[in-house]
């Protein structure tokens, strides 16, 4: 990856350890999950199925998705040993309550 678009999103006052906001970004449909006091953020969409992941269970720095129950790593996107799947990650770091997600420019 070379590098990306960073857009900013407005996190929840105050956005502790275990919540999740859905974001709409560009287009897409992304969860922030403050992980331990770390930003994390990933696709909403399951690897299995497409299921939204919003809503699923957090589990330490997992996300059981709510239709199916395939744990989702929310630093890699893997879903395990389960055929290679996986979802995608981005960047995500957090500056005076806005989460900066950082979207992969075409091509990368």
């Amino acid at each position: 990856m070379t590098g990306g678009r960073q857009i900013r999103v407005e996190l929840p006052k105050p956005f502790t350890p275990g919540m999740v906001k859905l974001a709409f970004v560009e287009g897409q449909q992304i969860l922030i999950v403050n992980v331990g006091g770390t930003l994390r953020a990933i696709a909403n969409s399951c690897p299995h199925a497409g299921s939204s992941l919003y809503g699923g269970k957090l589990i330490g720095a997992k996300i059981r998705c709510p239709s199916h129950g395939l744990m989702i790593d929310l630093v890699t996107g893997c879903a395990g040993a389960v055929g290679g799947l996986s979802t995608p990650v981005f960047a995500v770091e957090e500056i005076d309550g806005l989460a900066l997600v950082t979207l992969d420019e075409p091509g990368d």
